[in-house]
């Protein structure tokens, strides 16, 4: 699993921007895809100490990553959200961008056969984690 995370990072980053940790992304990840939600429950799906979901999101806010709210329904709750710019960044950019290139340097060759191979094998998993269909 870290080397697909690892292959992940090398595929979407750009040299020379800051590199984020596994669980800074899981964070990230996790708001992204219910945006508006309480540290709490971030801790919670990301199996993550909520004190540590805490402290990342404070310094991803600083980064400009996210954004936080007060709750209006409980203001001792804070709901996170991801930045304008970080979404863009985040589903346009980098999203947009071929894992080929790194999948094929940590294969070691340069077989396109294999490559194709494994594309569909982690597309195969992709639909069996999730359930669904992967655009």
């Amino acid at each position: 699993m870290r080397k697909l995370t690892e292959v992940s990072r090398a595929a979407t980053a750009d040299p020379g921007e800051p590199r984020m940790g596994v669980s800074e992304l899981a964070i990230i990840e996790d708001v992204s895809a219910r945006d508006g939600t309480p540290v709490s429950e971030v801790a919670s799906r990301t199996g993550l100490a909520q004190s540590y979901v805490s402290k990342t999101v404070a310094k991803l806010r600083a980064a400009g990553a996210l954004t936080t709210a007060e709750d209006p329904a409980d203001r001792r709750r804070v709901l996170i959200r991801i930045a304008p710019d970080m979404r863009q960044d985040v589903f346009r950019a980098r999203g947009a961008r071929s894992i080929d290139p790194a999948l094929a340097r940590t294969l070691g060759d340069d077989d396109p056969d294999r490559l194709r191979r494994t594309i569909a094998l982690l597309e195969e998993l992709a639909t069996q984690v999730l359930g669904r269909e992967r655009p």
